[in-house]
């Protein structure tokens, strides 16, 4: 059983979702099912403050990501891919854990849900107090 105390979302509701039970307050918050990376491009920045950074490096994609490397069309591509790629696994994941179809989670786009709205997106099982949930618990052990 997950006890949802306020907040299962994105890696938090991975784990969650592998519960056979979940419950959370009416303020609860699950979902976030989704995958984000980031690369944050500082040259221009460097640049204009007179910094050239001179990197050394074995094999041409070693600094794919590096925020003195601007990127490459290709490492963009590959970024995407790679993300686009965890977001399949953790959106199937889901999907498996709660008996949900892939689609209806693809769906959701990555939404927060909270409280009664959680239950009914299938996200969650039940709205409860943390003292209810482990009251109920106790009860089911």
């Amino acid at each position: 059983m997950a006890i949802v105390d306020e907040m299962a979302c994105s890696a938090g509701y991975a784990l969650a979702s592998a519960a056979e039970t979940i419950t959370l307050p009416r303020t609860g918050e699950v979902g976030s099912i989704g995958v984000v990376s980031m690369h944050v491009d500082i040259t221009g920045a460097l640049e204009q403050d007179g910094i050239k950074v001179t990197t050394f490096q074995f094999g041409d994609r070693k600094t794919d990501g590096y925020p003195t490397t601007p990127l490459s069309d290709e490492a963009i591509k590959s970024q995407q891919a790679d993300t686009d790629s965890l977001g399949a696994l953790f959106v199937s994941t889901v999907a498996r854990n709660r008996g949900l179809k892939p689609e209806a989670i693809t769906d959701m786009q990555a939404a927060v849900y909270r409280g009664q709205l959680g239950v009914e997106a299938g996200l969650a099982d039940a709205v409860m107090s943390r003292t209810d949930a482990f009251t109920d618990l106790l009860k089911n052990l």
